[in-house]
């Protein structure tokens, strides 16, 4: 009440209209472990509504634009008054459903000849296999921590190494990922190894063995870029239930301040807790650190015949789950 009243006050010294996106009360249940206790939702709000139980407008939702930076203000509706957990725990720092997983280690077999002499140039890759949908391009190096962990190129600068500077960082490599946003797409990544010639100066390789490196390098990069040796990662979808549970998700609002009156201008966007540094909970100050997501992974649609009340659905790909209703204060 407080913030609207400055949103009011605010808009009768400034004579200008304000956009105030709030965040909906979830009106649906759902069931997940451990119980919380939330402020207090009004009838209609608290109100249980079966997913065939509603009648919803023909018209599909869209996002409302934004306004501009600065016009924003917002408030938090009440959340459900208990949400029952079974295997989740929301006492953790990060979300269950927050995670990357299943450390290997794949093998790059890779054997050249170069000037008639033959060298194995075999590498190993430690890299997480699985990791959560993210709404952005997942990072083999930030995000799954994938290393080298022995070459054959690292064994040849060791032979081929005449003087006494470091060798251990002559060979360096870059990781290059592929269908790394989207969950279930087939993800992967590359490797790709070069040379730090100032280094390589450094400890003796030069003329004739500096050749002898670099051919072994475009070997190795050759057939690295093959099919069979994709290293593969998979971007795993996120329950909307156990986001609603751990009250880790939510939909946004946009409202306008004439004076002291403020008009509900409908629907926004979907906000979530995305990212294991994120705020675990959503205020006038934190909202947008939040990722913001996908008006494509959810269909939105008013419910007929109840006020400022929308059905949110997961369509199954990124985010997945029952659908729920919300209601805008």
């Amino acid at each position: 009440m407080k913030k609207r009243l400055l949103a009011g006050l605010l808009s009768l010294t400034m004579l200008t209209a304000q956009v105030l996106p709030v965040v909906a009360a979830d009106d649906a249940d759902v069931t997940v472990s451990e119980n919380f206790s939330a402020e207090e939702e009004t009838e209609e709000a608290v109100e249980e509504t079966g997913l065939y139980d509603i009648e919803l407008e023909e018209e599909e939702v869209g996002d409302v634009d934004d306004a501009e930076e600065g016009e924003f203000f917002y408030d938090i509706a009440a959340f459900d008054d208990d949400v029952i957990i079974d295997e989740y725990s929301v006492d953790a720092d990060v979300p269950s459903y927050i995670f990357t997983d299943d450390s290997s280690e794949k093998v790059l077999i890779v054997n050249a000849t170069i000037n008639g002499n033959t060298y194995d140039l075999s590498t190993t890759v430690e890299y997480d296999t699985k990791i959560s949908y993210r709404a952005r391009k997942i990072k083999p190096y930030e995000d799954l921590g994938a290393r080298v962990v022995s070459s054959g190129l690292n064994n040849l600068v060791q032979e081929l190494a005449t003087g006494s500077g470091d060798i251990s960082n002559v060979i360096q490599w870059k990781f290059k990922a592929k269908k790394n946003v989207n969950a279930a797409s087939d993800s992967f990544f590359t490797l790709k190894a070069s040379v730090n010639k100032s280094l390589a100066k450094n400890a003796g390789i030069t003329g004739k063995s500096l050749k002898t490196l670099n051919k072994a390098v475009k070997a190795f990069n050759k057939a690295a870029k093959a099919k069979t040796s994709r290293l593969g990662f998979t971007i795993v979808p996120i329950s909307v239930d156990i986001m609603r549970a751990e009250k880790s998700i939510t939909a946004v609002g946009k409202y306008r301040g004439f004076i002291f009156a403020t008009e509900f201008a409908g629907y926004s966007h979907m906000r979530g807790r995305l990212e294991p540094d994120q705020p675990d909970s959503v205020s006038s100050s934190t909202y947008k650190k939040w990722t913001k997501l996908s008006k494509k992974d959810f269909k939105v649609k008013k419910v007929k015949g109840r006020a400022k009340t929308y059905n949110i659905e997961p369509k199954g790909k990124n985010f997945y789950g029952n659908s729920y209703t919300v209601t805008f204060n």
